[in-house]
């Protein structure tokens, strides 16, 4: 099974489906996203052993700062719906059960990283613009106090 095959039948199947519905509903929530993220990290850094979601594991990280960084309000410079298809590749990636189970270990990540690249890669554009965006915040020295 080719990865563009695999990530056609990931777009269309229903576990996507959820996890678009769902991320309305958490970007709504800063409370729900900061869950969202714990769980992205926690599972990012316990699949250290899969091959395919280690080409990515850059881009999560990067993905999950955004969304914590719009939730609490630092940074609003993205399209919602950029927004919510990070969001929605996020809670794809942790679902348990999701087009190919993470229990199949040897293949269960493998539609994860094909979304999460996929996701990434469309998205270059607003993921750069908060990565230059975060540089910025800090390179930005500190104002002297006033005592």
């Amino acid at each position: 099974m080719s990865v563009k095959y695999l990530l056609q039948r990931v777009l269309k199947s229903r576990a996507y489906d959820r996890s678009k519905a769902l991320a309305r509903d958490y970007l709504m929530h800063p409370d729900r996203v900061s869950d969202l993220i714990a769980r992205a990290e926690q599972k990012s850094s316990s699949t250290t052993q899969s091959s395919a979601l280690a080409e990515c594991r850059a881009s999560l990280a990067t993905g999950c700062r955004l969304i914590k960084a719009y939730a609490t309000g630092q940074y609003k410079e993205i399209p919602w719906e950029s927004l919510t298809l990070i969001a929605a590749s996020l809670l794809y990636f942790i679902m348990p059960l999701d087009f190919v189970p993470d229990i199949l270990f040897a293949l269960g990540f493998i539609d994860d990283a094909a979304l999460l690249a996929w996701t990434f890669k469309a998205l270059k554009g607003d993921v750069d613009r908060f990565a230059a965006w975060e540089r910025e915040q800090t390179e930005r020295p500190t104002a002297p106090s006033s005592e």
